[in-house]
C-alpha cells in the first residue's frame, strides 16, 4: 500500500467553520461517491484530520509552506503508486473533485507527499482513539538520509522509555518518498493516536522535550524545524490500509 498525505490550509477568506463544513460534508461526500462508483480506481481508505492546535516554523512564509499554520491533514491510501497516479486522471477526479479543491484549500501552500508507513507500536483499544499528534520533520541540510533514519530510530527508542509512551494507542512513522534529487519540504512524519485533546497536548510537550530534542542533538534536524500538529481524526472510509 502507498499513502498520500495532504497537509494544507483553508482557502483565504473563509472561516474555520466554513472550511470544516465543506471539507467533510461537501468534498468528503464527493470522495465517498467516487469510492462507491470506482472501487478499483478510487482510494482504498480515506481519512481527514482536523487540526485544532500546532506550531509553525520561524522562516519566511514565501519560501516555506510550513512557516504558516495548517488546518488539515488528509490521508488517502492506494494499492500502489500506479493506482495513486491513475486516480488523478479519472474523469470523476478531473471533473468533480479537482475543481472543488479551490473551494476550501489554499492551493498556493498545500503540500502533497507519497508516504511509506511503518507501524512502530499499536495497543488494543486503538479503535477508540481519534485524536492525533503529528511531528513533521525535515532533516538538516548536512544530514544524509541514512543518518536521519538512524537518528529517528534512536530518538524514538529514547522517548519510548518515558511515561508518556503509555498514553499512545498507536504510533506510525511516515517516510516521505522523495524523488532522487528532490528537495522535499519534509523527510518524515511521526503520527501518534491518543484518546482525547488534553492527552494530545500532554503528549506533544513530552515529544518535543525528548524525541525532537534527541533529533536536534544528533544533528538530524535543526532546532525549530519540526512542526507539531494536533488534530482530530475523521475516518471517512476505513477500507483497507495494510
Amino acid at each position: 500500500m502507498i499513502k498520500m498525505m495532504i497537509v494544507g490550509r483553508r482557502r483565504p477568506g473563509t472561516t474555520l467553520a466554513q472550511h470544516h463544513h465543506h471539507i467533510r460534508n461537501v468534498h468528503g461526500a464527493m470522495v465517498l461517491r467516487y469510492i462507491e462508483q470506482e472501487p478499483g480506481k478510487a482510494p482504498q481508505a480515506y481519512s481527514q484530520n482536523r487540526v485544532f492546535d500546532g506550531t509553525f516554523r520561524a522562516t519566511a512564509p514565501g519560501s516555506d509552506p510550513f512557516a504558516l499554520n495548517r488546518d488539515f491533514v488528509t490521508e488517502v491510501w492506494f494499492k500502489d503508486m500506479g493506482q495513486a497516479l491513475g486516480s488523478l486522471q479519472q474523469p470523476f477526479y478531473l471533473n468533480q473533485l479537482q475543481p472543488d479543491e479551490d473551494n476550501f484549500v489554499d492551493q498556493a501552500t498545500v503540500v502533497k507527499m507519497p508516504i511509506r508507513e511503518q507501524v512502530v507500536s499499536e495497543t488494543e483499544g486503538k479503535g477508540s482513539a481519534s485524536f492525533k499528534v503529528f511531528l513533521l520533520h525535515q532533516r538538516a541540510p548536512d544530514c544524509v538520509a541514512d543518518q536521519f533514519t538512524q537518528a529517528w530510530a534512536q530518538a524514538t527508542a529514547l522517548w519510548a522509555q518515558t511515561p508518556s509512551e503509555k498514553l499512545v494507542k498507536r504510533h506510525v512513522q511516515n517516510h516521505v518518498l522523495a524523488r532522487p534529487g528532490e528537495n522535499a519540504p519534509l523527510t518524515g512524519i511521526d503520527e501518534f493516536w491518543v484518546n482525547d485533546a488534553a492527552t494530545a497536548h500532554q503528549l506533544s510537550h513530552s515529544l518535543c522535550e525528548t524525541l525532537v530534542a534527541a533529533l536536534v542533538s544528533h544533528a538530524a534536524v535543526q532546532a525549530g524545524s519540526t512542526v507539531t500538529l494536533l488534530a482530530e481524526e475523521f475516518a471517512m472510509f476505513k477500507g483497507h490500509t495494510g
